[in-house]
């Protein structure tokens, strides 16, 4: 608990200070308990595509290494014609 955060080594690029400015970084765990991913993200990548009348949720969830590069509609998420949402 605190406000501050103690780096192992220097930072890549410099980050120089705004006179009189407060910035404030945002902060967020990023593991994830499901993740779904590729098995050759060189290769032939995989897609996730949900249709209309599909029901469901996804939270929690990571989506790596996903989305077949130079095909339309193959998106690492697609809602494929889902009209209106709770989204």
């Amino acid at each position: 608990a605190g406000n501050t955060i103690t780096l192992n080594e220097a930072l890549e690029h410099d980050h120089p200070v705004w006179k009189g400015g407060r910035y404030a970084g945002e902060v967020a765990l990023i593991s994830r308990n499901v993740i779904v991913e590729s098995k050759e993200p060189n290769g032939v990548r995989g897609h996730t595509m949900y249709h209309h009348g599909s029901k469901g949720s996804i939270s929690y969830a990571e989506f790596a290494h996903l989305g077949k590069e130079g095909v339309l509609a193959r998106y690492p998420i697609h809602y494929h014609v889902m009209r209106s949402t709770n989204r």
